[in-house]
C-alpha cells in the first residue's frame, strides 16, 4: 500500500509539473508572439520612414529604387538594416501598382505587414513586408525554449525526488498508526488481547482505534464472562454431582440402605441441577434477545395480591407482615404478566429466604407521571447487602455469601434473570441496601397502559 501511494504521489506531482510547464510555455509563447508582432510593426514603420526620407531626398521620385538593387552595385541607397541584407521579402506599391519587389520569388500574396509612406502629409506609396520574426527575437526565443526544456527536466527530477522523499516521510507518519492498528487487530484475531495502541492524532484513525478498542474490550469481557460461566457451572454442578455419586457409592457398598430417604436426597439434587440448567437457558435466551414477550394490560393491585397469596404459608410461618401500596389505586400496566410474575416471585422468594421472623416486608407499585414510568419496589428488613457486593448482585452466579445461598436452594441466577426481563420490557433494575437495615429492589418499567 505504501509503495502504491508513493507512486501515486509521484505521478500526480509529475502531471502537475508537466501541466504547469506547458501552461507556462503557452503563456510565454502567446506573450512572445504578441511582443514580436509589436516589434515587427515598429520595424516596418521605421523602414517606411527611411523610404520617406529617401523619396524626398531624390526629388520626390522613386527612381532610386531601380538603381539600388544590391549593395554590391556600389550605390547602397536603400536602408541596409534588414531590408536588403536578409532574405526578407518586401514590395513597394504606388497607387496599388508594384513598382519594386525584393527577395527571391517575392510573392504578391501572403501575410504582410503594411505601412504607408507619407511625405509632407501626402501618401506617396505603401511598404509591404512579409511577416517575419526579428533575428534577435528569434535567437532569444530559441534560447528561452532551449533553457526552458532543460529547466523542465531539472524540475521533473527535483519533483520526483522531493515527492518521493516527502511521500516516504508523510506516509510513514500517516500509515504507521494504521500499521500498528493492523498488528493490534491481528493480535486480537489470535486471541492476544493485551495489545499496544498507537498514539493517534488524526481524527479518522482515532475513531477507528476507538472502535477497535471497544471491540477488544467487549471480547475481553466476553472471554472473562465465558471463563467465569464455565467456572461457575463447574462449581455449581460439582456439589450435587458429588452428593449423588457419594450417596450411590455408599448405597452400592452397603453403607446406606436404598430407602425413601436416599431416593429423596438424590431427587432433590437432580432437581437442583435441572433448575440450574433451566434458569441458565432462560438467562441466555434473554441476553441473546430471544426472550419473547406477550404484553397485555394488567390491573396491578389484584395481580400483586395474587402473588403475595402464593407465599401465605411461608409468611404466616415466619409471622411476616406484608405492607402493599398501589398508587394510583386503579393502576394498570402494559406488560408480560407471566414474566413479571416470575420477577416478583423471585424477589419475594429471596426476601423470605433471609428476612428474620416477626419482621415486615413492603411491596409497592407507583406511577411516575413526570417520566411516564411505573416503579415496582420490594423491600425487606433482612441483613442487607454489603456495599462492595451491590455492583455485582445482578451478575449471574454472583453470591455475597455463596454457602448460605446454596444451602437455601438458590442458583445465583435469579436477580440476573430479573434484570434481563426488566430490560426486555425496556426498563431497569436498581438495588439499594445498608447492612443490617434490609434491602430494596426497584423495577422501573415504561408506562404504556
Amino acid at each position: 500500500m505504501r509503495s502504491r501511494l508513493i507512486a501515486l504521489l509521484v505521478i500526480v506531482s509529475l502531471i502537475i509539473s508537466v501541466g504547469a510547464f506547458f501552461s507556462s510555455q503557452w503563456v510565454f509563447k502567446r506573450g512572445f508572439t504578441s511582443y514580436a508582432s509589436e516589434s515587427r510593426r515598429d520595424q516596418v514603420h521605421d523602414w517606411a520612414v527611411l523610404l520617406e526620407l529617401l523619396y524626398a531626398d531624390h526629388g520626390d521620385s522613386w527612381g532610386f529604387l531601380h538603381s539600388a538593387t544590391r549593395p554590391s552595385a556600389g550605390n547602397p541607397v536603400l536602408p541596409t538594416d534588414g531590408l536588403l541584407y536578409t532574405s526578407i521579402r518586401f514590395i513597394v506599391r504606388v497607387n496599388g501598382r508594384v513598382i519594386y519587389a525584393h527577395g527571391p520569388s517575392a510573392a504578391l500574396h501572403g501575410p504582410w505587414e503594411t505601412a504607408p509612406i507619407v511625405v509632407r502629409g501626402r501618401q506617396v506609396g505603401e511598404l509591404q513586408v512579409q511577416r517575419f520574426t526579428p533575428i534577435r527575437l528569434q535567437t532569444l526565443q530559441n534560447r528561452i525554449e532551449s533553457s526552458s526544456m532543460g529547466l523542465l527536466l531539472l524540475i521533473l527530477f527535483v519533483v520526483v525526488l522531493s515527492a518521493t522523499a516527502i511521500g516516504v516521510i508523510l506516509l510513514r507518519r500517516f500509515l504507521e498508526p494504521l500499521a500498528q492498528l493492523s498488528r493490534a487487530v491481528r493480535d486480537i484475531r489470535n486471541r492476544e488481547y493485551e495489545v499496544t495502541w498507537p498514539t493517534v492524532v488524526d481524527r479518522e484513525v482515532r475513531e477507528v482505534a476507538i472502535a477497535i478498542e471497544s471491540v477488544r474490550a467487549e471480547l475481553v469481557k466476553a472471554r472473562a464472562a465465558r471463563e467465569k460461566l464455565l467456572a461457575d457451572l463447574h462449581h455449581e454442578l460439582r456439589t450435587p454431582m458429588t452428593i449423588i455419586a457419594t450417596r450411590l457409592e455408599a448405597v452400592q457398598c452397603g453403607l446406606y440402605p436404598f430407602d425413601e430417604h436416599s431416593v429423596t436426597i438424590l431427587y432433590e439434587e437432580i432437581m437442583r441441577m435441572g433448575n440450574l440448567l433451566a434458569d441458565l437457558r432462560q438467562l441466555n435466551d434473554a441476553q441473546a434477545g430471544e426472550l419473547r414477550l406477550n404484553p397485555e394490560n394488567v390491573e396491578v393491585r389484584p395481580w400483586m395480591e395474587g402473588i403475595v397469596e402464593r407465599f401465605r404459608v411461608e409468611l404466616d410461618a415466619k409471622r411476616i407482615d406484608v405492607e402493599m401500596t398501589v398508587s394510583p389505586e386503579a393502576l394498570q400496566v402494559h406488560m408480560d404478566v407471566q414474566r413479571m410474575t416470575q420477577v416478583l416471585l423471585n424477589l419475594l422468594s429471596n426476601a423470605l429466604r433471609f428476612i428474620p421472623s416477626d419482621s415486615r416486608m413492603t411491596l409497592s407499585a407507583q406511577l411516575l407521571e413526570a417520566s411516564a414510568e411505573v416503579v415496582f419496589t420490594v423491600c425487606d428488613e433482612g441483613p442487607g447487602i454489603a456495599a462492595e457486593h451491590l455492583p455485582h448482585v445482578l451478575e449471574r452466579f454472583y453470591r455475597a455469601d455463596a454457602s448460605r445461598q446454596r444451602d437455601t436452594g438458590g442458583t445465583g441466577l435469579g436477580l440476573a434473570i430479573v434484570a434481563e426481563i426488566a430490560h426486555a420490557h425496556g426498563g431497569r433494575v436498581d438495588v439499594e441496601s445498608q447492612p443490617g437495615h434490609g434491602a430494596c429492589v426497584r423495577i422501573t418499567l415504561p408506562h404504556r397502559a
